[in-house]
Order: C-alpha cells, then sequence, then structure tokens
C-alpha cells in the first residue's frame, strides 16, 4: 500500500500490488464511495464474506500468479494490510539501525496519522489493526 506500492505496480501484474487502500478503511462495501473507489482499482475489491457489507483487498500471491492460479487469492481488510505495511517497516527500521542486535531494543510505540475525513468508527478500526500487530498506537489526525 502507498506510494512504494503504485511505483511497483508497473513491474508486477495487476492484481498483486494494493495502493490507494486508505480510501477504503471503515467503508461498508454497498458505500457509494467504496463502489467508485473499485471501478478505478486494478485489483479486486469485493464484500466477504458474501453479505457482511465488509469491504476487502483480494490479492494474488506472486507465486500464485505463476502457477496460474486465481482462485487461491487471498482478501485482507483494507485496515488489515495498512497494519501489515507498518509491521514491516518497524522491523527494517529495527534492523538497519541495528537496535534489535546491539541493545535488544525494539519499537512498541507509534504515532499513526489519519486523514482528517475518517470517523471515528474508521479512526478504531486503524488503531485496532495496529494493536493486533502488536504495536501501540497513538492517534493523530491529519489536517
Amino acid at each position: 500500500m502507498g506510494k512504494a506500492a503504485a511505483k511497483r505496480r508497473t513491474r508486477l501484474p495487476s492484481g498483486q500490488v494494493a495502493y490507494d487502500g486508505k480510501r477504503l478503511i471503515g467503508r461498508d462495501y454497498g458505500h457509494p464511495l467504496t463502489q467508485l473507489e473499485a471501478q478505478n482499482l486494478p485489483y479486486k475489491v469485493l464484500e466477504y464474506p458474501v453479505g457482511s457489507n465488509r469491504t476487502h483487498i483480494s490479492l494474488t500471491t506472486p507465486d500464485d500468479a505463476t502457477e496460474g492460479k486465481t482462485e487461491g487469492a487471498r482478501t485482507w481488510l483494507p485496515e488489515e494490510l495498512s497494519a501489515l505495511v507498518r509491521r514491516h517497516l518497524k522491523d527494517v527500521a529495527e534492523s538497519s539501525l541495528g537496535l534489535q542486535k546491539l541493545l535488544g531494543f525494539s519499537f512498541t510505540t507509534a504515532t499513526v496519522s489519519v486523514p482528517a475525513e475518517f470517523d471515528m468508527v474508521r479512526l478504531l478500526q486503524v488503531y485496532c489493526k495496529w494493536c493486533e500487530a502488536s504495536i501501540d498506537a497513538s492517534t493523530n489526525v491529519a489536517l
């Protein structure tokens, strides 16, 4: 997700890279803006499980794509993908600084910025997924 993913989309087949997913966080699948966004994205935005009105992003892994599988695509909530990206960034920061090896130090807190348009429900969904990723998050609203 994010700008780096948008750049990678030119090198990888569509359906393997998610970007602009933050716009989908906390929105019901039936919401008109969700439907509008889904039309402009190269990956699948779907309701999962069917009838739940929950928005999920469906992606195939590079392994699935090379084997020609489309049914093996995994689905994620947009906020889950956001938490995965942040978890990866935390791990990269710790390893590049050598904090884990030298001092046994790891980051345990983070500040999460969310767009000002997020209502409390959407903000809490982001916060909960960060907590599931074992990161204590304080939230700031980006204005």
